[in-house]
């Protein structure tokens, strides 16, 4: 079966714009560009600063907000509170220096989940801040892991969101599939449930410990996608230093005919 031609981009672990200039050029395979949030400070000089990336129309950003400082969104801080729907407003009006069509935050699913308080702030701060999405035409997406980290199932996220501000906010599945080899996943029956809420899927894994990613390792999600017909940004992701034309023959393996 051929299935849709799916989008494939790079998720460059840069956590200083001046790492960008290591970085000589990347391969046309890759359609798209993320960054890591500690770069949009400089997201209006990007395209000027960094010729890499000139060819490319806009970015998006990943993890703008740590988690830490989401877990102290309590009824006890609402100093940080405001701080937190200003901050979040503030890196809105930079994603969109370079044409962000969104921006991700990991919230701690886990401790959302069994803190109801918690819950309804993170959703007052969604709320509070829609119309700035809407302003600066971007969308928010809360990352969820796969495997999880704890002991909240992956797909109780979905029930969480649901309780959420559905304004512009999605999830990105964050898959690490070097931690699911001997999983027995059923890919098509989970991607289904995520299927009109999850519009970017990061394929994640450790390069700084010498893994690689192989086409091997990410085929029963390729094959489910396709089965489904699902088309969504599809991000190969290292988690430090790697030779993106090593990434090449992964990225071409995933729009191969059948």
């Amino acid at each position: 079966m051929s299935g849709t031609l799916q989008r494939i981009g790079i998720s460059l672990p840069v956590a200083d714009c001046s790492e960008l200039k290591n970085i000589e050029y990347i391969p046309e395979c890759f359609e798209y560009v993320e960054l890591s949030g500690e770069t949009i400070a400089d997201a209006a000089k990007l395209h000027k600063d960094h010729p890499v990336l000139s060819e490319f129309e806009f970015f998006n950003f990943r993890n703008i907000i740590s988690s830490s400082l989401t877990c102290q969104l309590t009824g006890d801080n609402q100093v940080i509170i405001q701080e937190y729907k200003k901050q979040l407003r503030t890196l809105f009006a930079l994603a969109s220096g370079c044409k962000a069509q969104y921006v991700s935050i990991d919230p701690d699913w886990e401790t959302l989940y069994n803190n109801q308080e918690r819950m309804q702030i993170f959703a007052d701060v969604l709320s509070s801040t829609a119309g700035d999405r809407d302003f600066y035409n971007i969308n928010l997406l809360i990352s969820v892991r796969l495997p999880g980290s704890g002991a909240v199932p992956a797909a109780e996220s979905l029930q969480l969101l649901h309780k959420l501000p559905p304004h512009r906010v999605k999830l990105a599945l964050d898959i690490h599939p070097h931690e699911l080899i001997n999983s027995n996943i059923e890919w098509e029956k989970l991607l289904r449930k995520f299927r009109f809420d999850a519009p970017v899927l990061r394929f994640c894994y450790a390069s700084e410990l010498g893994n690689k990613l192989l086409y091997v390792h990410i085929a029963p999600v390729i094959e489910a996608l396709k089965k489904l017909r699902q088309e969504v940004f599809i991000y190969l992701a290292p988690s430090g230093k790697a030779a993106l034309e090593e990434l090449v023959q992964t990225a071409q393996a995933i729009n191969a005919k059948e």
